[in-house]
């Protein structure tokens, strides 16, 4: 989801440029790891590497995709 602050333009006729996303669902975890998956066909172990301070809500993603790892037949390091 992009991140972008709209005031008094148009959205047909937008100024500016956007700086950013947000992945604000607990389940874009899995969908991250299903599209190295789909990159990657031959990757058989995987890992989450964040920085806790850059990004404090990553366990949620962690959780998801590291659940989304086993049924998907991939070691979750």
């Amino acid at each position: 989801m992009p991140i972008s602050c709209v005031s008094d333009q148009s959205l047909s006729h937008p100024v500016g440029n956007i700086t950013g996303s947000a992945y604000l669902q607990r389940t874009i975890g899995a969908k991250w790891l299903a599209l190295l998956t789909e990159i990657a066909p031959g990757a058989k172990h995987v890992a989450f590497v964040f920085s806790p301070k850059a990004a404090p809500n990553a366990h949620f993603y962690y959780e998801t995709a590291r659940a989304a790892a086993g049924k998907m037949g991939v070691q979750w390091t």
